[in-house]
């Protein structure tokens, strides 16, 4: 009988809402999985973390907590030409939730906007840059290699100096 309670719990939660995570199942080729997140996001890049504001957001009677995240621009892949964006992520409804501290650089998959924000979760896999340079060599030789991705005029090095 406790089980079935501990199982009730978990997948209806408090408010009798379903808590699930149904990430996409990756390829096991590093390369192949990370040309496939590309494919399937709409916004991919390097940033640093600016600020970060925890949001409650209503929507269909249902109350969530989010986190909106200013990123700077070091780097993109895909997407965006501005020098800043906020991506948002989900802190309390789900199994995909993800949590940006509150300083760092990290390579972001996002979908988007919506009302000017993206968004992402723990199945597009940010992370900070120390555990992504693996990726972010592959995201240049993906680029450099078939052109399956367009690079934004989002670097850092491209920018006028007044933006960086």
């Amino acid at each position: 009988m406790r089980t079935v309670l501990a199982l009730a719990v978990l997948f209806f939660g408090v408010n009798g809402v379903v808590d699930a995570c149904s990430c996409i199942r990756e390829n096991e080729d590093r390369n192949t999985a990370l040309s496939e997140r590309i494919e399937r996001t709409d916004l991919v890049f390097l940033g640093r973390i600016e600020s970060t504001e925890v949001m409650k957001i209503s929507e269909h009677g249902f109350e969530a907590q989010y986190q909106k995240t200013q990123f700077y621009i070091l780097q993109s892949w895909k997407g965006e030409s501005s020098s800043r964006v906020y991506v948002r992520t989900a802190l309390q409804c789900c199994m995909c939730e993800y949590k940006f501290p509150t300083s760092g650089v990290f390579l972001v998959f996002a979908y988007g906007p919506r009302d000017g924000v993206y968004e992402t979760s723990s199945c597009d896999h940010p992370m900070p840059l120390e555990q992504a340079k693996e990726d972010v060599a592959l995201l240049e030789r993906i680029r450099e290699g078939n052109g399956r991705t367009k690079r934004s005029s989002g670097s850092r090095d491209e920018r006028a100096p007044a933006e960086r």
